[in-house]
């Protein structure tokens, strides 16, 4: 399975013409699938990210101070649910 979605995202990194036309016929779980795993390591890189302290923006600096820097753990469900949603409803939307 790692091995399919690794080719499949190398796919549409350099010839995504070709992939999309060969992903035509996948199901949905297979879809579902891939959503997930790029959700996730959205999330891990997210979290990672905000450990290293890259995680504010310059302008509120200011108004900030350490004890509200969040925590990479809290990062990472908030980008892995917060994605879900976010994606759910973007996606009803096109739909609708």
């Amino acid at each position: 399975m790692i091995d399919i979605t690794v080719a499949k995202a190398q796919g549409f990194m350099l010839s995504p013409v070709e992939t999309f036309r060969q992903s035509k016929a996948d199901e949905p779980t297979s879809v579902f699938t891939y959503f997930a795993i790029l959700l996730l390591v959205n999330a891990i890189l997210s979290a990672i990210i905000s450990v290293a302290g890259f995680d504010r923006m310059a302008s509120f600096d200011r108004m900030m101070n350490e004890a509200t820097t969040p925590h990479p753990v809290i990062v990472f469900f908030e980008i892995l649910i917060g994605g879900f949603i976010l994606t759910l409803v973007f996606s009803a939307w096109l739909h609708f």
